[in-house]
């Protein structure tokens, strides 16, 4: 993050932590702590309620599917989950950021 920072992008970074525990957290350093289930959890939840639609078009999208298909609930992967991981930590930082916009599902 330090060497993006120093490169005067003019982007917001927006530090996540992968963690175990529970519940997510904010911490002092202005990052955010979450667990790896409630990443995946919440990027379920956008792709069932029609949130989240993966474009026809999207490079690597068979592997990311893929990917979804081998990670379990418990958030074990049976392989890779690079992409997994990356489109649930967007998915965590759009579902903060536009909170409001996009239903809870209970």
């Amino acid at each position: 993050a330090e060497l993006i920072r120093k490169q005067n992008l003019n982007i917001g970074l927006f530090p996540i932590i992968i963690a175990g525990g529970a519940e997510p957290n904010s911490l002092k350093s202005g990052a955010s702590s979450v667990p790896r289930a409630a990443l995946l959890q919440n990027l379920r939840v956008l792709v069932e309620i029609g949130a989240l639609v993966l474009s026809q078009n999207l490079r690597h999208r068979d592997r990311l599917i893929r990917e979804c298909a081998g990670v379990k609930a418990s958030g074990t992967s049976v392989d890779h989950d690079d992409l997994v991981l990356a489109l649930s930590l967007a998915a965590w930082r759009a579902k903060v950021q536009c909170e409001a916009l996009i239903p809870s599902k209970r």
